[in-house]
């Protein structure tokens, strides 16, 4: 399978006090013991850019995943998605990306991306603690 994990997925990975931080390890550890793909894009090198674990980050993803761009055609309907809808253009992005490319998508944003999953027509994954959806 392709995976592409969203900055909030990143970003529990590398922080152990971060409160999703041990599904985010379940997550990473499935896709190197199942042997997936792990997709990343240009737009979570840019949240993630500023971070205290960028360069873990970079590091890690440099080695492990495939990276992407997301094309302007994507960025402008999510500009148009989010003025309209009142929802995070970024977080659009994210998800029209993973759809467009067949991606499976995981957050741990449970706020948004149901949302915008729904409004795509799109079905993403996500974590809560105790609740594993692998």
């Amino acid at each position: 399978m392709k995976y592409y994990f969203d900055t909030s997925v990143w970003l529990a990975y590398l922080n152990k006090d971060e409160f999703f931080h041990k599904e985010a390890v379940m997550w990473f550890d499935k896709i190197k013991q199942e042997n997936h793909e792990l997709y990343t894009s240009d737009l979570v090198d840019k949240e993630m850019k500023g971070k205290p674990a960028f360069n873990e980050y970079r590091a890690i993803s440099e080695k492990l995943c495939i990276r992407t761009t997301i094309g302007a055609e994507d960025r402008n309907y999510s500009k148009l998605l989010s003025r309209r809808y009142d929802l995070p253009a970024s977080d659009i992005e994210h998800i029209l990306h993973a759809k467009r490319n067949g991606f499976t998508a995981v957050s741990s944003d449970i706020n948004h991306w149901p949302k915008i999953a729904r409004l795509l027509g799109f079905q993403s994954f996500y974590y809560t603690p105790g609740i594993h959806s692998l």
